[in-house]
Formats: structure tokens, sequence, C-alpha cells
């Protein structure tokens, strides 16, 4: 005798499944996903890796992603949510916004959790 899962089991699968997805992050066979190397799964710069290599590579990920913008002296990360795109300000006058530790988050994570560095 076979036995069939109640809905609630079902439902209870299919959210492990969709959680074990959302875990792996987005798929991108469209593009290549850049990854840095010298950083462990910690943040910590490691093998000889230097701050100044691994912003000159994180630099050079975000200027090839097209998604940079500079003007005077400030620089923009353009968004897309949902329905909507814009330009969100990540810098000006040489020092960091608030919000752009949020926004290159997201973009690490479409493009490599290694994105993360303590120093």
């Amino acid at each position: 005798m076979t036995s069939t899962a109640s809905p609630g089991a079902r439902l209870w699968g299919n959210l492990r499944e969709a959680l074990h997805d959302y875990r792996l992050g987005p798929v991108a066979g469209d593009r290549k996903r850049p990854v840095i190397q010298g950083v462990n799964s910690r943040g910590e710069l490691v093998d000889g890796m230097t701050l100044d290599g691994f912003l000159a590579q994180v630099g050079r990920i975000l200027q090839a992603s097209g998604r940079v913008y500079a003007l005077g002296d400030a620089t923009y990360y353009e968004s897309d949510d949902a329905h909507q795109t814009r330009l969100d300000l990540l810098a000006t006058q040489g020092k960091a916004e608030a919000v752009a530790v949020g926004l290159l988050e997201r973009f690490s994570t479409r493009c490599s959790t290694a994105c993360r560095v303590r120093y």
C-alpha cells in the first residue's frame, strides 16, 4: 500500500526546496560570475591578498557591471527593483553613503558571495 503525503507535508517539502534554492542564490547562466580569490568564507583577506588588491578587483567588477556611474564627485549605482530602475548614491566627496553597504551586498550576491571583507 502506498502512502500519499498530506497537503501540509507537500507544502512543507515545497517550502524546504524553495529555501534551499534561495540559499544557493540566483542562477546566472547568461553571464559570468567573477570570484575574488584571497578572501575566506569569513570575509578575511588570505593568501597574500591586500586590501588595495581586493578593492582594485571589486572596482573592476563594478565597472564591468555597467551599473556604476560617476558625475562630478559623486558615484551612483543603478538599481532595479521589481518595476523600477533608479540611481542610488554610493559615495560623494570620497566618502561612502550609509546605503552603499546594502546596495553593494545585493550586487555581491548577484556577483559572488566573496565580496564582503573585514580589515
